[in-house]
């Protein structure tokens, strides 16, 4: 094993690509396609830390030097491409590319649904909906456009149901892990693992990511004792696995409710801590890639309140984009061992705290593997 073995640097290409370091991961990944010029899927990563770099005119050419036809996500990543280079019309072109390759293509389905709407092109995007749902595209994107279109319309009902129903976000208390004397206890334990964290991220693309002035975790194996992160894993996927089959047993004709018609056969729990000071907070945001999305509150500086501006709570809303139709806000002043569980394309914000402290957190997604 070498220094210029090409999977060694596309490892590494990977790891920084996790951290949002997009100029390193770049160099990583150049360096492995240099050496092996058949990693295609090396070959996309390259794309994406170009097209965030700002080097969109050279992606066509990266994209077209592939050794293998273009994948539905090449065409993706042409497209993101062309839109850097203002060029909506040949971005359009390739979205819709890779979705008649890939209806599941999410990332796709959201770039043209955007430009879709920017154009107040309602009636196409109404159909886009339909024809992926219709050709077996079942992801949360759809769900949230559809509502959009639905609300344009004037279909206040079904929009409401769609962009914002508050009876499906849900809120428990995590069961005590076994082997720790107490849920404090181990939040306590929780908390020392994830501020110690060799690899924390504080500097994030704001249109990459919603955080604002706070930060992120990872690497979440990499601490201290990574045991605590396998129990809490344990103890969050048997939470979900109970969440789930309560909304099936109590939801009406759940077959035919369309965010339980979305839930993947295959998942698998991703996650992320989270750690905010005062003023720090989340904007405005979905999680696009998951269809079941949920935070774990470890620590919490003192209590927070739901009254008044509500500083430091999360509050669930339909998105500014349609709060002028939908002022309908729920708010939920966390405290620590609060589980809250959501469907994923629900927007969802944080309200900042002035007073000192951490509000300490860990934010999954249940994303599909199928």
């Amino acid at each position: 094993m070498t220094p210029d073995t090409a999977w060694i640097h596309a490892r590494i290409g990977r790891i920084w690509l996790d951290r949002l370091d997009f100029a390193r991961a770049a160099a990583a990944f150049d360096t492995a396609l240099r050496i092996d010029p058949m990693l295609d899927d090396v070959r996309l990563g390259l794309a994406r830390c170009w097209n965030r770099l700002g080097r969109h005119g050279d992606v066509a050419g990266l994209i077209a030097a592939a050794t293998t036809p273009i994948s539905s996500h090449g065409l993706y990543m042409r497209g993101i491409a062309a839109m850097g280079l203002n060029r909506p019309d040949l971005a359009e072109r390739d979205f819709r590319a890779a979705l008649a390759d890939d209806p599941t293509h999410r990332e796709a389905a959201f770039e043209l649904g955007r430009l879709l709407r920017a154009g107040n092109r309602l009636n196409e995007l109404g159909d886009l909906c339909d024809h992926l749902w219709a050709r077996g595209a079942r992801h949360v994107q759809l769900l949230l456009d559809r509502g959009r279109v639905e609300a344009y319309a004037g279909r206040a009902d079904a929009a409401r149901d769609l962009l914002f129903s508050p009876g499906r976000i849900s809120r428990s208390t995590l069961d005590c892990p076994a082997g720790f004397r107490s849920l404090d206890d181990f939040n306590a334990g929780l908390a020392a693992e994830l501020t110690t964290n060799p690899y924390p991220i504080t500097d994030v693309p704001v249109d990459e990511l919603a955080m604002r002035g706070a930060t992120r975790i990872h690497h979440l194996m990499n601490g201290r004792d990574p045991a605590l992160i396998r129990a809490l894993f344990t103890a969050i996927t048997a939470c979900i696995d109970r969440d789930v089959a309560r909304r099936v047993a109590s939801t009406p004709d759940a077959a035919h409710d369309p965010w339980l018609q979305c839930r993947p056969a295959r998942a698998r729990l991703r996650a992320w801590g989270l750690i905010q000071g005062h003023g720090a907070y989340e904007d405005w945001h979905t999680h696009r890639a998951g269809w079941l999305s949920g935070v774990y509150y470890i620590a919490i500086p003192e209590p927070f309140s739901e009254e008044g501006d509500g500083d430091g709570c999360i509050e669930f809303g339909a998105g500014p984009s349609m709060a002028d139709r939908y002022p309908e806000t729920l708010r939920v002043a966390p405290r620590a061992g609060m589980l809250l569980l959501t469907p994923s394309h629900i927007h969802h914000r944080t309200i900042p705290f002035p007073r000192p402290g951490k509000r300490i957190s860990f934010a999954f997604d249940v994303r599909p593997l199928d």
